[in-house]
């Protein structure tokens, strides 16, 4: 075997040796995505478990909730505050779920958790003028205007957003 013959044989191996090393790094960015989802998922769950928590501690907390749940417009300035930041971390939460794919990627899961959260009359009228502008993804906006419609009978008036 004369050096060309060698040459080429040692070319063709280190091709063999780099595809090999990107296959092994290909899989280990695989392995770091599926981990950043899990931990994402993970804080997005502990963060709306915390948001029960505090609900459920501070009792005039959760007596707020409640007449918001009834009648956001009609809250005190400082009862309409606790109780914005509060949905507003639902809404956002709904969007990062749904973007991790996290509802099963089901349409009919996501338009439920909306049922559940329109058939409060103060959470319709939050809605409108603030929590649809928390949805960024277009197509769960769609999914929660959709249920929306539904459920209050009529389209939401976009006239009233605050943001």
């Amino acid at each position: 075997m004369d050096w060309d013959q060698i040459a080429i044989v040692a070319q063709i191996a280190s091709g063999f040796a780099t595809l090999a090393v990107a296959i092994f790094l290909a899989s280990q960015l695989r392995l770091q995505h599926q981990d950043a989802q899990r931990e994402l998922t993970f804080a997005s769950e502990n963060r709306q478990e915390n948001l029960l928590l505090a609900t459920v501690a501070d009792a005039s907390l959760a007596e707020a909730m409640v007449r918001g749940n009834e009648d956001f417009i009609g809250l005190s300035p400082s009862d309409k505050f606790r109780v914005d930041v509060i949905y507003q971390q639902m809404f956002l939460m709904s969007g990062s779920l749904w973007r991790l794919g996290r509802d099963g990627a089901s349409t009919d899961r996501v338009k439920l958790q909306f049922g559940l959260l329109f058939d409060r009359r103060g959470m319709r009228q939050y809605y409108e003028l603030r929590g649809r502008t928390f949805l960024y993804d277009d197509a769960l906006r769609a999914i929660g205007d959709s249920v929306f419609q539904t459920i209050a009978g009529r389209e939401v008036d976009l006239s009233l957003s605050e943001i």
